[in-house]
C-alpha cells in the first residue's frame, strides 16, 4: 500500500509526510477511523514511507529493496500484531489464557501467511469480521501476552535494513487484560529507534493508560467521491455502479464492496425494505397480487429477514438508514444531495413526508440498536419485530402531526 492507493485524505498524508521528512516521528501513534475507513491502509503506506530509502516529494519510491519488500509485506524491520485465536474456536474465557500458560497460547506468527494473504488481496481495507472468517478463526478473537512476549524481543534486537523498526497493531482493543501491560511497559520504555503504530475502530475501548501515550490521528470515513473512486479501483466497477454503491454505504468501503459483490442482493434489499416499510405505514398492508401469500405479510417478512443471515441482516439495516437519509434530502428540500435514481429514489421522494430534521436522529437510533442487537446474537425475529413496531409508532407520529 502506497499513500497514492488512497483515494482523497491529502491533508491527512501530508501531515504524515512532513513528520517524517522533519524527522519528528512520534514513537506511539494510534490511527483510529471507523469500520470502512483507511486506518490500516494509511498505516502500512507510512510504515512504507518511513523505511523506504529514496522517498519522492509525496510517496515511497516503489523501486527501492525496501519497497520491494514491503510489495509483499516480507520487509524484515516491519512487524505485525493482531487478533487471533485457535482455528475454529473463539477466545471468550480466561481459560485460554490460562491454556497459554502451559504454551499452547496461539500468536499472530501462526498466522502471518494468512495475514499477509488476506491485507495484499484486499489492499488492506477490511473489517475485523472479515479477518475471523478468512482465518477460521470463528466468532472472536484477541491478542495475547504471547504475541508479546516474541514480538518485544524481536525489537529489542538493532534493525535489520532500516533506520526505523515498524510494528503495526491492529485492533489494540483487542488486547487481552495481561497483554495490555505488557504494550504498556514496552510504550514506556520503548526500544530504540522504533515506532508503534496501533490502528483502531473503538478508541474509547484501549486502556486509558495505553491511550494517554499515543499520538493520535482520526482517519475519517471515505466521502462519497473517494469511495466512489476505491470502488473504481479496487473493484474495477463502472462509475455508475461505484456512485450507486458509494451513495449508500455511507463513506464505508466494507459496506459498499459487501453489496457490490452480492448485487442481485442488493436490489432484494430494495424490494423488501419498501414492502416492509409500507406494512409499517399500514399494518392491513397486502403486496401485490404476484407477490401476494396466504400467510399474513409480516409472517412472510419474518422469514426474508431470518433468512438474509447476521451479515445480510445488518447489510440490510444499513442500507435502510441511507435510504431514510435520502428521505431526509428531499424534505428539506436539498434533493441535489440525493444520488439515488429510479424506485428508489421514487421511494425516498413519496416518503419525506414522514421524515425530518427532529424525527431522523429516532429513526436511525431504532435502527442502531437492532444492528447492535444482531451482533450480540439476538433472536432475528425479536430484533425484527422490535424494529417493526419502533418504525410503526414514528411514522404513525409523523403522520399525526402532518394532520394536524
Amino acid at each position: 500500500m502506497y499513500f497514492r492507493d488512497i483515494p482523497g485524505m491529502d491533508v491527512l498524508k501530508g501531515k504524515l509526510i512532513e513528520s517524517v521528512n522533519n524527522k519528528r516521528i512520534s514513537h506511539t501513534q494510534l490511527f483510529f477511523g471507523p469500520e470502512g475507513s483507511a486506518s490500516l491502509g494509511l498505516a502500512i503506506a507510512y510504515g512504507r514511507y518511513i523505511q523506504c530509502r529514496q522517498p519522492i516529494h509525496n510517496d515511497a519510491c516503489g523501486k527501492c529493496p525496501s519497497c520491494l519488500k514491503y510489495n509483499k509485506l516480507q520487509h524484515p524491520d516491519l512487524h505485525f500484531i493482531f487478533p487471533v485465536a485457535k482455528k475454529g474456536k473463539s477466545s471468550d474465557t480466561e481459560e485460554d489464557e490460562i491454556v497459554g500458560k502451559t504454551g499452547d497460547e496461539p500468536s499472530s506468527l501462526d498466522f502471518m501467511r494468512e495475514w499477509r494473504e488476506f491485507i495484499l488481496s484486499n489492499k488492506a481495507l477490511v473489517s475485523y469480521k472479515e479477518w475471523l472468517d478468512f482465518a477460521g478463526l470463528g466468532k472472536r478473537a484477541l491478542i495475547y501476552t504471547r504475541d508479546t512476549r516474541e514480538i518485544f524481543k524481536r525489537l529489542n534486537y538493532k534493525s535489520y535494513e532500516s533506520e526505523y523498526k515498524i510494528l503495526i497493531i491492529w485492533y489494540p482493543e483487542k488486547f487481552f487484560h495481561s497483554a495490555s501491560h505488557r504494550l504498556l511497559k514496552a510504550l514506556e520504555e520503548p526500544p530504540e529507534k522504533t515506532v508503534f503504530i496501533l490502528v483502531s475502530e473503538n478508541k474509547d475501548e484501549i486502556l486509558p493508560t495505553i491511550l494517554s501515550r499515543c499520538q493520535s490521528t482520526f482517519v475519517p470515513p471515505f466521502t462519497q467521491n473517494e469511495l466512489k473512486q476505491a470502488l473504481q479501483s479496487n473493484l474495477h466497477l463502472p462509475e455508475d455502479q461505484a456512485l450507486h454503491y458509494a451513495s449508500v454505504a455511507d463513506g464505508n468501503f466494507i459496506v459498499a464492496r459487501q453489496l457490490a459483490n452480492e448485487n442481485s442482493d442488493f436490489h432484494n434489499y430494495f424490494d423488501f425494505f419498501a414492502n416492509w416499510f409500507r406494512y409499517c405505514y399500514n399494518l392491513k398492508y397486502k403486496p401485490k397480487k404476484s407477490e401476494a401469500k396466504k400467510a399474513p405479510y409480516f409472517v412472510d417478512a419474518l422469514k426474508i429477514f431470518e433468512s438474509l443471515g447476521q451479515e445480510g441482516q445488518k447489510q440490510f439495516l444499513r442500507f435502510g438508514i441511507q435510504l431514510l437519509r435520502n428521505s431526509l434530502f428531499f424534505s428539506m428540500d436539498t434533493s441535489q444531495l440525493v444520488k439515488l435514481e429510479g424506485e428508489e429514489q421514487l421511494f425516498a421522494r413519496n416518503f419525506s413526508p414522514f421524515i425530518h430534521s427532529r424525527n431522523i436522529a429516532l429513526y436511525s437510533d431504532a435502527f442502531g440498536k437492532a444492528i447492535m442487537a444482531l451482533e450480540r446474537n439476538s433472536s432475528p425475529n425479536m430484533v425484527f419485530t422490535n424494529l417493526t413496531m419502533s418504525i410503526h409508532q414514528l411514522i404513525t407520529l409523523a403522520k399525526a402531526k402532518s394532520v394536524s
